[in-house]
């Protein structure tokens, strides 16, 4: 009777399609997916999504461990789909309501990614278990059940015998200060680590996490400097918060090495991070120019050329200025 039932679901019709860029991974059945720009110079919009049918254990957050298997869950949909086009098919939305308290829209969706169905890679590798909804069964329904069976035939990801919580350090905090510099003090700085970068801050200041280790901290590139955003001065605000999405768009939970310099009193690390094999402050300094960040992006007074990856000023000829700004120095675009 039950598979009856099953054979009977309505096939759901997706009501929206649309194109994007993933910008964040939640856990490992959510994520948020930036829709492609409408226009030269028009950002797109941000949806928050759940994947339909998938479920996952629950990931860690702040100061909540989650469950077993639910950090390597949201691991294993960061690495396959972060800063990736997708296309994504809208199936339904279900409004949550509470006394007291604001209405909460779930957008559920099934989401491809370079010709291959993203939910359905999650379960193929034993990371999410297959759920029906009452709405019906979407275009790959079928497909996740039999690959959820086998995954649980091979005993692979949330499907082997037993989960442990992973262990997280965390010296982000200001209690963290002092522990942080003690940490510093074992780091062989002419090493480079694999890392996470957990959250942008600004243009110039993330979060990360240590890959091997899970130990979390503040680190800041050196060599140059982001305005703040100072809410008396519109210009920096503007040029600010410009550093800022240029980071998060380029940044956020990617994969990188890092190198360590230095520690300050606050706890916080100083040093290099490499996306891509390309120093990131590099990076931030070409972008000065195409993205119109104005003086937005700085070189440090005093910093050496060859602390970075390669000379961004460029030289095109006598007297021509570049993207590169001393601090305290108004900066100027060549034409």
């Amino acid at each position: 009777m039950e598979g009856k039932e099953e054979r009977e679901r309505p096939v759901i019709t997706p009501v929206q399609i649309y194109k994007g860029i993933v910008s964040e991974i939640h856990s490992g059945d959510c994520l948020t997916v930036v829709s492609a720009a409408a226009g030269k110079d028009k950002g797109g919009v941000a949806q928050r999504l759940f994947l339909t049918h998938l479920r996952t254990p629950q990931a860690p957050r702040r100061e909540d461990m989650g469950r077993p298997f639910g950090h390597e869950c949201r691991e294993f949909l960061r690495k396959l789909t972060i800063g990736k086009a997708v296309s994504v098919e809208v199936d339904y939305s279900r409004t949550q309501e509470k006394e007291g308290e604001k209405s909460h829209t779930m957008v559920f969706a099934t989401v491809d990614l370079e010709g291959k169905n993203v939910q359905l890679e999650c379960v193929k590798h034993g990371w999410g278990e297959v759920k029906p909804t009452k709405e019906g069964e979407t275009r790959v329904y079928a497909e996740m059940k039999k690959a959820e069976e086998a995954a649980r035939g091979k005993k692979q990801g949330i499907w082997k015998a037993e989960g442990k919580l992973p262990r997280f350090v965390d010296y982000s905090s200001e209690k963290g200060a002092s522990k942080a510099k003690q940490f510093f003090s074992f780091i062989d700085k002419e090493k480079k680590f694999d890392a996470v970068v957990e959250l942008v801050l600004n243009g110039q200041r993330v979060k990360l996490r240590l890959s091997e280790s899970n130990e979390m901290f503040i680190f800041q590139l050196n060599g140059i400097k982001c305005l703040q955003n100072d809410p008396n001065i519109k210009q920096h605000q503007l040029y600010s918060q410009k550093a800022l999405e240029f980071s998060k768009a380029n940044l956020n939970q990617r994969d990188v090495l890092v190198q360590f310099d230095d520690c300050d009193k606050n706890g916080t690390f100083h040093g290099s991070i490499l996306l891509q094999k390309k120093n990131y402050a590099s990076t931030l300094l070409e972008n000065v120019r195409r993205l119109k960040l104005g003086p937005g992006v700085l070189l440090e007074r005093g910093a050496q050329p060859q602390c970075l990856q390669e000379r961004v000023l460029a030289r095109g000829g006598q007297g021509q200025r570049g993207a590169v700004f001393n601090s305290g120095q108004e900066g100027h675009l060549g034409d």
